[in-house]
């Protein structure tokens, strides 16, 4: 009698045991289910210009919450090539904007990643936005006779500008010259300084309708450049 009695309490206590290992199995899910979806929304700039500083803007939602408050945001680049790198760490207003200011170091399709970690009540969340970013426009400034002798050198003055910038990598321009309705004639190409200068010299064999065409194919930052100078060449005097 007390062995079936024994196993009567035991079996009456299985289902109590059953509940109570379910329930703890399920508690850490429950912990977790619990937290809410946090989500990052991009509003899209104006498009930039490489080398120009701008502003784009954001918002991190957290459901429920009467103010988001502070939370810290990582912001990352992405270049056209593929390389990613962070470029700062913003603070959420109460309202959960936020706001980040870059200057875009070339052209081209560029994106933008906005990173949250979350915390005990809110998933992490991230958005990436892609901006387009002009290249900055490039154009030759010419400094130089506008007339001159056959038979004596002169020298043409130009400046390679990128709308106030210079590009840093001493690109090399092609130089060319045209005489009246002669053939274009390739003079070889010149190597820009670091201050964006360089120097075209020639001395003219005959006299006619001069014109120093200049042709440069840009960079990630720059666009393309062509240029044109005239100089009327007339024979010596006498």
């Amino acid at each position: 009698m007390r062995s079936s009695s024994s196993r009567l309490i035991r079996l009456a206590a299985l289902p109590c045991l059953v509940a109570a290992v379910v329930l703890g199995l399920l508690a850490p899910a429950a912990t977790a289910a619990a937290k809410a979806k946090s989500t990052i929304r991009w509003t899209l700039p104006a498009s930039p210009t490489a080398l120009d500083a701008f502003t784009l803007t954001g918002r991190l939602n957290l459901p429920g919450l009467e103010t988001t408050g502070p939370r810290q945001i990582v912001i990352s680049r992405g270049l056209p090539g593929g390389e990613q790198t962070p470029i700062a760490e913003v603070t959420t207003a109460d309202d959960g904007t936020f706001s980040v200011t870059d200057a875009p170091p070339v052209g081209g399709f560029l994106f933008y990643s906005a990173r949250w970690a979350g915390d005990d009540l809110f998933f992490g969340s991230a958005r990436t936005i892609e901006v387009p970013v002009y290249h900055r426009r490039s154009g030759f400034v010419f400094s130089g006779p506008a007339q001159a002798v056959a038979g004596q050198p002169f020298e043409i003055s130009v400046r390679l500008d990128g709308s106030g910038h210079v590009p840093t990598s001493n690109p090399t321009v092609w130089v060319y010259r045209a005489i009246d309705d002669l053939p274009v004639t390739s003079l070889g190409t010149v190597t820009v300084a670091d201050d964006g200068t360089f120097a075209i010299t020639d001395t003219p064999e005959i006299a006619g309708q001069y014109s120093y065409r200049l042709k440069w194919g840009g960079d990630a930052t720059f666009s393309a450049a062509i240029g044109s100078h005239a100089v009327t060449v007339t024979e010596p005097a006498g």
